[in-house]
């Protein structure tokens, strides 16, 4: 509840930074991945590029042989078991070059060389909430540096008429 009554959202820019000139975006976490699902959802949807939402687990089994300079790498990591394993993909994706962002509400150390933001110690529903909002607001400045038109529909329609 403390998270919906006030939101504590960070600064991106440093994270939009990093991810400038990139042409794909990898999102992943751990007990967070919804979170990450909806990252790469909405950088898809908004910038028109390709995002791919992997788990934890995904991330580390060949999607790997694809990072590099091009491919921006966010990872969310909450106070949970596996906190160790995002840190141990953070450092994968800087090896390959890969500019790295951290939503963090683990209360682990930072991960040197990525983008680090980091909230109060939380895990669950309670950890995204508090990192959504700083998150949506990554989406929407990530896209409208690429796009003019960001939240206008091309080839797709809000509404679901057929499938």
């Amino acid at each position: 509840m403390q998270a919906l009554r006030s939101p504590a959202e960070l600064d991106s820019r440093e994270a939009l930074d990093s991810l400038a000139f990139v042409d794909a975006v990898v999102a992943s976490g751990r007990q967070l991945h919804g979170l990450a699902e909806a990252l790469a959802l909405g950088i898809t949807e908004l910038s028109r590029i390709p995002a791919f939402a992997l788990e934890g687990g995904q991330f580390r089994h060949g999607p790997p042989e694809m990072l590099g300079p091009k491919v921006g790498v966010v990872l969310v990591r909450g106070s949970e078991a596996g906190a160790s394993l995002v840190a141990s993909s953070a450092r994968l994706a800087l090896e390959a070059k890969s500019p790295v962002a951290i939503f963090d509400t683990s209360g682990d150390l930072s991960i040197p060389g990525a983008v680090n933001l980091r909230w109060p110690r939380s895990a669950g529903l309670a950890a995204a909430l508090t990192i959504l909002p700083t998150a949506q607001r990554l989406m929407l400045g990530f896209a409208a540096s690429r796009v003019a038109d960001v939240g206008i529909p091309r080839l797709s329609s809000k509404i679901t008429r057929t499938e």
